[in-house]
Parts: C-alpha cells; sequence; structure tokens
C-alpha cells in the first residue's frame, strides 16, 4: 500500500477504529518484542502470516506443531502462514467469529481489530485477573 493510499484508508476509518488500531499494534508490538518484531500497520503487518504465528507462539508459549514459510513470495504461501497461525488459536480454545485467512490477507481490518480483540480478551486480560494489570494500564496510555 504506497503512502497516498494507507493516508487514504486512514481518512476512511471512523476515529475509533483508527484508535483502536494504534492500541492494537502498540499491543501486538510489546507480545512481540522478544523476538525483535515490530508491526507499523496491523493491515498489511499481518498478511503474510509471520507475524501472526509469531504472536500467537509467543502468546501461547507453544511453537507452531507445523513448519511455515518464513519468508513467503506467493500468495499462496501467505495464505497458508495465516491459516497456520488461527488454527493454533482454534487448537488453544479461541473461539474465531467471521474470520478467515483470506479476511487477514485481503486486509478487513474491522475482522483484523476484532481478532486481535479476542487475543487480548484471552490472553492478556484473562491473564491479568489472575497476576498483574500493570501492562494493559501501560497500554491504555
Amino acid at each position: 500500500m504506497s503512502d497516498s493510499e494507507e493516508e487514504n484508508f486512514q481518512a476512511e476509518l471512523p476515529e475509533w477504529a483508527q484508535i483502536q488500531q494504534k492500541t492494537f499494534t502498540r499491543w501486538c508490538n510489546q507480545q512481540l518484542k522478544p523476538r525483535n518484531l515490530v508491526i507499523d500497520d496491523l493491515q498489511v503487518g499481518l498478511q503474510d502470516g509471520v507475524n501472526l504465528i509469531n504472536l500467537v507462539e509467543l502468546l501461547t508459549h507453544q511453537p507452531s506443531p507445523t513448519r511455515f514459510t518464513k519468508k513467503p513470495r506467493i500468495k499462496m504461501q501467505k495464505m497458508e502462514n495465516l491459516g497456520i497461525g488461527l488454527k493454533i488459536l482454534l487448537d488453544d480454545g479461541i473461539k474465531l467469529v467471521n474470520i478467515g485467512n483470506t479476511d487477514i490477507y485481503e486486509g478487513n481490518m474491522k475482522l483484523i481489530l476484532g481478532l486481535i480483540w479476542t487475543l487480548i480478551l484471552h490472553y492478556q486480560i484473562s491473564m491479568d485477573s489472575v497476576g498483574t494489570a500493570k501492562e494493559t494500564a501501560v497500554l491504555l496510555r
């Protein structure tokens, strides 16, 4: 996506979605920090599935049970990676509603935000209720 296309897309998003996108991107980056990975834009940063798989591995504390393409070049490899990431979540008991690998690959922002919110609820907030909410408080500043 070029800079002008990204600016046009950002202008199309309602203000709440832009705020949510920034907050969720920050949360993802906080989780990905141990692997020195950074997502600048959720819409593009999850598209090849590599960041999604890394995020899911870190959240579940389990390596991917399936080998994945670390540097996908073609659509099929990216779609396969996304499918692997989503399957790990399903196997971990996450209920995914109305989202598939195509939605993430095509950059459906509402569904991507919904997915990240589901991850936050399951892995962050449920863990915080047992432990501490410090990390959540930092993200909401």
